[in-house]
């Protein structure tokens, strides 16, 4: 199943939607309900489904390339094989705060260094099963570990006894790292362990984007970015994280990580 498809059932964002039930998240994770009501279960499922990016009035969306024949009316476009066609769910201000981007995937991409590769060359590759050659609809990304571990170069030095420095430089990620929601970011950890196999020094730091309430009179609150160190959010330079784990670990070996984390809370 495709991460379009659980887009309204996830149990990340169902549990974070049951917080803060706004119609506004439903746009983008229930595209072909209504907003303004609460979305029946069978198209709850659908999640985003083929007609919310295909449909048009009551013509069938596709890019130039196709050769295929349809049943239907088909409008061919190129804008459809480019990022404009994911900017609707990707590329987004926080409701009723213009110029506060709450997305900016697409402003990423453009200012990547593959700004002229198009989003579905990454994340919809070309497949053959019984359908014959075609571009694949699972929109495999943060869901494959590959992916996740392909867009990342990762250097960890120990630069004193008690110091590690992790550098993190983008690879075959055409945005910053993790895009999208509020709720992703990396966690770069570094521990020593003692001769009983506790913890003897550890430290961690979260790369992301850091948000500060503002409430205007009457109004209910929201955020404003104040902080962004992620990975690709400065092109190509490289984020450089520094870890202390304490005196005691001097003459003990270092083990580091990683990690890709959704978050329940911004």
């Amino acid at each position: 199943m495709s991460l379009h498809r659980r887009a309204y059932v996830d149990p990340v964002f169902t549990r974070a939607f049951a917080r803060e039930p706004n119609p506004f998240c439903q746009s983008c994770h229930a595209p072909d309900a209504d907003p303004l009501n609460p979305v029946p279960p069978a198209v709850a499922e659908l999640g985003v489904s083929c007609i919310s990016c295909h449909r048009i009035d009551d013509v069938i969306l596709t890019g130039t390339r196709g050769t295929a024949t349809a049943p239907h009316t088909l409008r061919r476009s190129a804008s459809f094989e480019g990022p404009e066609a994911c900017a609707g769910c990707h590329e987004f201000d926080f409701p009723g705060r213009r110029g506060e981007p709450m997305q900016l995937t697409i402003r990423e991409h453009a200012s990547s260094r593959f700004a002229t590769t198009s989003c579905s060359e990454c994340h919809m590759p070309i497949v053959e099963n019984e359908r014959g050659r075609h571009r694949s609809h699972r929109f495999d990304a943060s869901s494959d570990p590959a992916v996740l571990r392909s867009a990342v170069e990762v250097k960890a030095r120990r630069i004193a006894h008690e110091w590690v420095e992790v550098e993190l430089s983008p690879a075959l990620v055409g945005h910053a790292f993790p895009t999208g929601d509020l709720f992703r970011r990396l966690a770069v950890e570094a521990e020593v362990l003692d001769d009983d196999g506790d913890v003897a020094g550890m430290d961690v730091k979260f790369l992301g984007r850091r948000f500060a309430d503002e409430r205007e009179s009457g109004a209910h609150p929201t955020r404003r970015m104040i902080a962004d160190d992620r990975v690709g959010a400065r092109g190509e330079q490289p984020v450089l994280v520094h870890l202390d784990l304490g005196p005691r670990a001097t003459g003990r070996r270092v083990t580091w990580r990683v990690m890709y984390e959704r978050v329940e809370l911004p």
